[in-house]
Order: structure tokens, then C-alpha cells, then sequence
């Protein structure tokens, strides 16, 4: 590789490396995104439920993000749980928006003056 001057590819071969070993043995990596360092036991708890529901390993990838709130967002692959207090507040004011805007153009009348 180095005759070749294909140095600048040996991170993408190690990391298509350990993602052929995860596959072949049974391995998933998942996020996991939390506001507060989460303890041993429900890291635990965690990994337990997801080896059940996946039928696989978890590889835990654990970050803290205190602009969450609170709850906890996983992804697996391309896929994103989001059970965060920010994603169910962000889902609470899209919903009031989305209910003011419909009963304002229901009742537009109320709104204009003559």
C-alpha cells in the first residue's frame, strides 16, 4: 500500500474490518444517548433488553448530552429511537402549532376585522 501511496485508505479497511468481525459475530454497535452518565446497572438493563429484542450483541457506544433533558435516544445502524424529554417537547409544540394554525384558518373570520 505504501508503494502504491494508498496510505490515506488504512482507517476505512480497519473500520470495514471490525464491521465484518461485529457481523460475523453477532455484534451491534448502538449509540446510546442520555442527558445524565447513566450507572453499571442500567447500562446493564440497557444491553439485557437489547440482546433480547435484536436476538444479537450489543456494543454499547455510550455519550452524555445534556441537551436532552432527560430519556434517552438509541440508534442502531441507521435507525434512531427517540424517547428524549427535548424530542417529546419538540412533538408537543409542532403538535399546538399545528392545531392553533388549523383551527385559525377554520375560524379566519373570527380573526379579521370589517
Amino acid at each position: 500500500m505504501a508503494q502504491r501511496g494508498r496510505l490515506d485508505v488504512i482507517r476505512y479497511i480497519q473500520v470495514a474490518a471490525h464491521e465484518r468481525f461485529d457481523q460475523l459475530h453477532g455484534i451491534v454497535q448502538v449509540e446510546v444517548r442520555t442527558a445524565l452518565k447513566l450507572s453499571d446497572e442500567e447500562l446493564q438493563s440497557i444491553s439485557d433488553r437489547l440482546r433480547e429484542q435484536l436476538g444479537r450483541e450489543p456494543r454499547l457506544e455510550v455519550r452524555v448530552d445534556p441537551n436532552l433533558f432527560g430519556g434517552i435516544q438509541l440508534q442502531i445502524g441507521d435507525k434512531v429511537y427517540d424517547g428524549t424529554v427535548k424530542s417529546q417537547l419538540d412533538r408537543l409544540r409542532n403538535d399546538v402549532t399545528r392545531q392553533f394554525s388549523d383551527h385559525a384558518r377554520t375560524h379566519l373570520e373570527q380573526f379579521i376585522s370589517t
